[in-house]
């Protein structure tokens, strides 16, 4: 598993392939964040049970080797991508993490929640965002 840093994130309609035709759920973490573990066991649940490519795991203002040793110790299998900056925190409405944002595969943000999530809710953001 590769963590590769971006100088963007581009998850708006410049991504809308990537998103393969369906929502997705964006988790930002990192290694540092006590909720984050707390939280990790279901996102690697959920993404074993709907489709790792449902979700993308956002390493927030973390190290390299952090965030990989959180989505390691969990069984990620999802893509990563790095925020080591802590740059995107105005653009997906970051006040906490862990965050997870459910985007539509037109690139609109359907919901924004704070905190650990479990996976029957993100099952239900999901479906609530076709």
């Amino acid at each position: 598993m590769k963590l590769k840093p971006r100088t963007q994130l581009t998850l708006g309609v410049a991504a809308v392939t990537q998103l393969h035709g369906h929502a997705v759920a964006i988790a930002f973490f990192a290694g540092w964040c006590p909720g984050c573990h707390t939280e990790a066991a279901a996102l690697a649940r959920f993404a074993k049970n709907a489709g790792a490519d449902r979700v993308i795991g956002v390493a927030y203002d973390d190290s390299r080797s952090d965030a990989l040793r959180l989505a390691r110790r969990s069984g990620w299998s999802f893509p990563l991508l790095a925020d080591p900056t802590g740059s995107f925190d105005a653009a997906y409405g970051l006040s906490d993490l862990p965050t997870t944002v459910i985007v539509k595969s037109s690139g609109e943000v359907v919901t924004r929640s704070f905190g650990p999530e479990t996976v029957s809710r993100l099952a239900a953001q999901l479906r609530y965002a076709g």
